[in-house]
């Protein structure tokens, strides 16, 4: 039987090769990582997850790589859900065109807009459900240790419970269960799941996050 990767669809190795090269410009240093980790996470949930939920995973945050002029900025917004939805949907435009570009089909177009647009906020379906973990879960395990040294520790506090809000509770046991190297990350995210646990409900007033 073909391994997964000698059945990858041409469309979708075009329009990876163009996404990763839109990637590298961020001016955010996680970015790239971050996609790849959001995928891994992906295949660990869904390990049956089509071309498309593939991509969406990849393309999520595009819009954080773009130049300026281009990028949704959150000093825009007075709102953080609202910077969230704008967020979504320029990144939804950017990875639509890429696929577009590399001749993806129109079902696939349609279906990567969809996740992309709603990734924030989460849905009932399984496909947006384990995209919206994913990402939440490589805010953890891969973004964390960069926004800890740029944004401080109270920022990074509300932008972890606001984080691990968003998890299914799939995605808290797995989390959970995730081995930090960092002791003060294991210490931070122990309590804040117990706290989640508990019923201690915090308010994520963002003023900077993305």
């Amino acid at each position: 039987m073909a391994d997964r990767q000698s059945l990858t669809p041409a469309w979708f190795a075009r329009a990876r090769g163009r996404l990763e090269r839109v990637l590298a410009r961020s001016r955010v240093p996680e970015d790239p990582g971050h996609a790849r980790d959001v995928e891994r996470w992906l295949l660990r949930l869904c390990p049956d997850a089509g071309w498309a939920l593939r991509f969406a995973a990849l393309a999520h945050d595009v819009d954080r790589a773009l130049p300026d002029g281009e990028r949704v900025e959150r000093r825009d917004f007075a709102d953080y859900d609202d910077f969230k939805a704008a967020h979504a949907a320029n990144s939804a435009r950017v990875a639509a065109r890429l696929l577009r570009e590399a001749d993806a089909p129109s079902p696939v177009v349609h279906e990567v807009t969809r996740l992309v647009l709603a990734h924030e906020r989460g849905g009932e379906d399984a496909a947006l459900a384990a995209l919206c973990d994913a990402d939440a879960l490589s805010f953890f395990t891969h973004n964390l240790p960069f926004y800890r040294l740029r944004e401080g520790l109270d920022e990074t506090l509300r932008r972890v419970r606001w984080g691990i809000g968003r998890l299914s509770a799939l995605g808290r046991r797995a989390l959970a269960a995730f081995p930090f190297a960092d002791p003060a990350i294991r210490r931070m995210l122990h309590d804040e799941l117990h706290h989640e646990a508990q019923g201690i409900r915090f308010s994520y007033l963002a003023h900077r996050t993305r």
